[in-house]
């Protein structure tokens, strides 16, 4: 697994950062949603392996995205 670093932020401009151990990028979404439990709906995220700043190779996913692949990754969880 990889280190990721995962900053959401809220459509109130909220930040919120952390570091995960994931598969994917997508992985460490969900895994920064089972610790925080933030809701997707409206946030921005924003996934490197670089750091929190801004980095060409980020991957970057709306609420909605997230929200849709939450679904399937709890489903493979249980």
């Amino acid at each position: 697994m990889a280190k990721y670093y995962v900053k959401i932020i809220t459509d109130d401009n909220k930040i919120f950062e952390q570091v995960v151990n994931a598969q994917d990028e997508m992985h460490a979404c969900a895994v920064t949603w089972e610790r925080l439990r933030i809701m997707p709906k409206g946030t921005s995220w924003k996934v490197g392996e670089l750091g929190f700043d801004e980095h060409d190779d980020d991957i970057y996913f709306g609420g909605a995205e997230v929200a849709e692949n939450l679904a399937k990754y709890r489903k493979k969880k249980r």
